[in-house]
């Protein structure tokens, strides 16, 4: 099945496979440098998107505080069980020099071995601490919180996240699909449940024929509608018509 959340227009292109980089659960896990080299912007691997500002000491050679965005913490706390992050740079080290002869001299200084912690509960923990639904979670938010892309492509999110937050994660992509073209493959019938009954053109339903390969329709007016007087009569959610019904083959007769 293929969810639209969203139909625009743009450029660009972002794809969040299930799991999580390599490079990006290392950098995570081991540390963060940071190239503040004369100036206050940060440069931080993979997580460039969510840092607010940074501060330097009297000689901009050191941290005294970094910070993280506070529309990306707010997204954290309504979608994820994470309430806040923070930097660690107790034990940042920091190398400064320069490069080039006199007239080209360029002047450098870097920040190495900054962690990020995690507010989860009242406790606060390492990327490794964390569960593996969490660090799905925080990944896809970060994906798609950071991405300059206006096209994202997102597969199977609901695979390693516990049921009670994929209703929470799929109303913070419906809210980020407001900005942004966002297309869904899903096996869950619960991923549904943030469509609307005005929203259910948004649905695309896939199938594979040996003969033509895959296949993909949207549901007709009376599907739809056969779809509405089902949810209406019984008070259920999309997803029990998704499992109760006969939809996909209804999609594909005659066709």
């Amino acid at each position: 099945l293929l969810l639209q959340l969203h139909i625009g227009e743009g450029l660009g292109m972002n794809k969040i496979n299930f799991g999580i980089p390599n490079k990006f659960n290392d950098d995570l896990t081991q540390s963060i440098s940071i190239d503040f080299t004369d100036s206050n912007d940060s440069s931080l691997y993979d997580i460039g998107g969510i840092v607010g500002s940074l501060k330097l000491n009297e000689d901009r050679t050191k941290l005294t505080e970094l910070l993280v965005k506070i529309s990306f913490i707010e997204n954290l706390k309504a979608y994820t069980p994470i309430k806040d992050i923070k930097f660690d740079i107790s034990d940042a080290i920091y190398s400064e020099g320069g490069d080039g002869d006199k007239e080209s001299y360029e002047f450098y200084s870097y920040a190495e071995n900054v962690k990020l912690q995690f507010l989860v509960g009242s406790h606060w923990l390492t990327w490794s601490m964390l569960s593996d639904g969490t660090k799905r979670l925080f990944y896809i938010l970060f994906s798609t919180f950071s991405t300059q892309s206006y096209v994202l492509l997102l597969e199977e999110p609901e695979l390693g996240i516990h049921p009670n937050q994929l209703y929470k994660l799929m109303e913070f992509l419906k809210e980020q699909s407001k900005e942004k073209q966002i297309i869904i493959t899903t096996h869950s019938p619960d991923v549904l449940n943030v469509i609307s009954q005005k929203e259910l053109d948004r649905i695309i339903v896939t199938r594979f024929d040996p003969e033509k390969g895959t296949i993909m329709r949207k549901m007709d007016e009376e599907q739809m509608e056969a779809a509405r007087r089902y949810m209406n009569a019984e008070g259920l959610f999309l997803s029990d018509y998704w499992v109760h019904s006969n939809l996909e083959d209804a999609v594909y007769e005659d066709k």
